[in-house]
């Protein structure tokens, strides 16, 4: 914690940050939910179903009694929208993955984890919890896939917090250590999940990358980037995400599916913001990266009430 954020990293579930929280505008940006299969999702999968394969005999669309009496939808191909998550979506997390991988195949969560690192257990090696500032460093011994077969890794974090009330600060350093005999080839990622309230293309939240903004729940994708912004006009929030070194970037949103009294529709919950480097390590080999946010706030929500 510090006069501008309060931080909660936790150490059993891939040393992922659950909670940022920042003070000045009151807004949770880590508060994104897991993707999860509901009770509802199957009766919009039947419907679809019946709509792309009628019966004969069945009532398809017009029979008092049908499915589509009792199912409303806001769009078409809901059900080939729905995806589930195998993990909390917090953030700093780190993936180990395939080369090839895909923007798209990380937005429908059909990845290959080659490490057992995103959510396993991490030992905390240090922490300095002081009201200021602070940081901890924590490390997990695993094993990724090879073409040879199984290698031992070593992940080290290192999460910083700082700043004052009105700009706090969040850096992540990792290092990924090679500790086998054979090549450790693929993609390394670290992922960043947040909310700027971006649901329905708002205007007010935003990405802002290479000099163009876009809305916090569209897609994108860009190489070789070294920084860009985030946030909400209207909560007076801004985030501004430096890499080292540059990565590739994708950006998706984190949506469900739910039904409500209008129908089925898209909720926004969060955007994944993922970045990419190549991954080459001899044996014995290791790589580091960083990824620095520095935040503004133009309000403060405690003076505007006098407090």
């Amino acid at each position: 914690a510090t006069p501008g954020q309060v931080v909660v990293v936790k150490p059993s579930e891939g040393a992922g940050i659950g909670s940022w929280d920042v003070r000045a505008v009151r807004h949770a940006l880590a508060a994104v939910l897991r993707r999860r299969p509901e009770a509802s999702h199957e009766t919009l999968i039947e419907h679809e179903r019946a709509l792309a394969e009628p019966t004969e005999g069945s009532d398809a669309g017009a029979g008092v009694g049908s499915i589509h009496d009792r199912v409303a939808t806001k769009e078409s191909g809901l059900a080939g929208r729905l995806a589930y998550d195998a993990y909390e979506r917090r953030s700093g997390l780190v993936h180990v993955l395939p080369a090839g991988t895909t923007l798209e195949a990380f937005a429908r969560a059909e990845i290959d984890e080659l490490a057992d690192v995103v959510d396993e257990p991490f030992r905390v090696l240090e922490a300095d919890t002081g009201s200021g500032g602070g940081h901890v460093r924590l490390e997990r011994h695993g094993s990724a896939r090879t073409a040879a077969g199984q290698v031992p890794i070593r992940i080290e974090k290192r999460i910083e917090v700082a700043g004052d009330r009105r700009a706090p600060t969040l850096a992540l350093d990792v290092t990924l250590e090679n500790l086998g005999d054979a090549p450790l080839r693929g993609l390394l990622a670290v992922e960043w999940a947040t909310t700027m309230l971006g649901g329905g293309a708002n205007p007010a939240a935003y990405y802002a990358v290479d000099g163009e903004r876009i809305t916090h729940d569209r897609s994108d994708r860009r190489a070789a980037l070294a920084s860009l912004h985030s946030g909400n006009d209207y909560v007076g929030l801004d985030v501004a995400t430096t890499v080292t070194p540059a990565a590739d970037a994708w950006i998706s949103p984190i949506e469900t599916i739910s039904n409500s009294e209008a129908g089925f529709e898209r909720v926004y919950q969060g955007s994944a913001l993922v970045f990419t480097w190549p991954l080459d390590l001899a044996p014995g080999a290791r790589m580091s990266v960083r990824v620095g946010h520095v935040i503004a706030t133009s309000r403060d929500r405690a003076e505007e009430e006098g407090l």
